[in-house]
């Protein structure tokens, strides 16, 4: 009796072992096959189109899918145009409104030492006097330690950062060789598409094919679905963003809501790496009215992405959103910004090798 049970145990450490093994390979490797796997990627999501172009309009499939690859870079060329004339705008407006918005601020940060920084100084120095010589002494040492502790922080922080200019120089011609590497290996994956799925079917065993097709046809479509609510939830967030900011009469509405719904895909950080210091400085030189309005703005897109994420991903994945949510909790947990993404997508991997049947053949085996 206990010798299946013992080795359905070994089966089940040997599952997964070669799980956690797979999984640090797989994060290891990441570093020197992402163009490769970011490629692989494109050409699943080109080859309908360019198989469309192909079969419809009888185009040859090199031509096919050199146009599909010359269209998508022109979109994200024109995208990028609109945003760095934007940008030249903003800074524009910028460079005309700062200087008097400086002075301002200065203004009120005289104020504020003035009226507030030098009675509170000042009363904390009679308190002080009036203390015992062992007292002062404690709170000058304590003063001391901290300061010496905020200059050590603040020079190691300036030095890793000093330490890193040459490293990230240095990795610019490998990034440029790693997305000319991605873009030709994307141009002939989605060119060979179909001859390369061909030769993949054929090598496997005919008991695993009808599996392989059925795991395909739901990553596929699970894989479509996260990206497309993700998509849903970046239009959500700047339709809110730039509604606001139209209400409040902003400059600049169009510019700031496509920026902050792009950022909202950040964790923890997300909108608020814009709004944070904007509400802040709206706050510190008396914009009162301005202040209220974009903070209730703020917490109305954190409210409304966090309500609307589990279940939109549960809508367009397929999953529950108490899953959803825990996943994307939890890959925030083990992964940091990167379980974001992760997190999801994994929970998308297995539910479709769930569904596709994948996961029976590893139980079968446990079970001997």
């Amino acid at each position: 009796m206990y010798k299946p049970l013992l080795w359905q145990i070994l089966r089940a450490i040997i599952v997964i072992g070669a799980i956690v093994i797979s999984y640090f390979f797989i994060q290891y490797a990441f570093v020197y096959l992402y163009p490769l796997l970011f490629a692989v990627l494109l050409a699943g999501l080109l080859n309908t189109p360019v198989t469309f172009l192909e079969k419809s309009m009888g185009f040859p499939r090199s031509v096919a899918t050199f146009a599909m690859m010359g269209l998508l870079l022109c979109v994200m060329i024109a995208g990028l145009s609109i945003l760095a004339a934007e940008l030249v705008q903003g800074s524009i407006y910028l460079a005309e409104k700062l200087p008097a918005e400086f002075q301002t601020l200065v203004s009120h940060a005289e104020q504020w030492v003035q009226h507030t920084a030098l009675p509170l100084y000042q009363s904390l120095l009679s308190v002080f006097q009036g203390l015992d010589p062992g007292q002062q002494d404690a709170i000058m040492e304590n003063l001391q330690n901290l300061a010496s502790s905020i200059a050590e922080t603040g020079a190691s922080l300036l030095q890793e950062i000093l330490a890193g200019l040459p490293a990230f120089l240095s990795s610019l011609p490998g990034s440029v060789t790693a997305f000319l590497f991605f873009v030709l290996a994307a141009f002939f994956l989605t060119n060979d598409w179909n001859r390369m799925k061909e030769a993949l079917v054929r090598l496997l065993p005919a008991s695993a094919r009808s599996s392989l097709k059925e795991v395909a046809h739901h990553l596929q479509k699970a894989l479509t679905g996260f990206f497309k609510a993700q998509m849903i939830l970046m239009a959500v967030s700047a339709c809110i963003i730039f509604a606001g900011l139209l209400f409040l009469q902003t400059e600049h509405a169009f510019t700031i809501a496509i920026l902050a719904s792009a950022l909202d895909l950040l964790p923890y950080i997300g909108t608020g790496i814009i709004f944070l210091p904007w509400i802040l400085y709206l706050f510190i030189t008396g914009e009162y009215s301005l202040t209220i309005g974009l903070t209730i703005l703020y917490m109305v897109v954190i409210v409304t992405r966090q309500l609307l994420e589990p279940k939109v991903l549960s809508g367009s994945i397929g999953l529950h959103p108490l899953a959803a949510l825990i996943a994307i909790f939890v890959g925030l947990q083990v992964w940091g910004f990167a379980g974001l993404i992760i997190a999801p997508v994994l929970l998308v991997v297995l539910q479709a090798l769930y569904h596709a049947g994948a996961l029976d053949p590893l139980w079968n085996f446990i079970k001997g």
